[in-house]
């Protein structure tokens, strides 16, 4: 008898709840980030390169020195997740 076991699926997407922000206001939450996993019961840590932006948790937040303004339009962030599967 063979035995197969299950490996572990990277996250395929990351999508952002919330994305709407008041210009001028730093340090202001942008939303909360969700990653699509098709491996259920894992835990999720997102990082971003950009530094307007910071992650606690699954928060993603403009940094407390940091502000946007209304004709900037519509700002890109690139983020990374991970996930707990081994």
């Amino acid at each position: 008898m063979v035995h197969v076991r299950d490996r572990n699926d990277s996250p395929s997407s990351v999508s952002l709840a919330g994305d709407r922000l008041s210009e001028r206001l730093s340090g202001m939450v942008v939303g909360t980030l969700i990653a699509s996993d098709p491996d259920s019961n894992q835990t999720h840590t997102f990082s971003t390169a950009d530094s307007r932006f910071e992650i606690i948790g699954s928060t993603l937040k403009l940094k407390s020195e940091q502000y946007l303004l209304a004709d900037a339009g519509t700002v890109s962030v690139d983020v990374t997740v991970w996930d707990s599967g081994t």
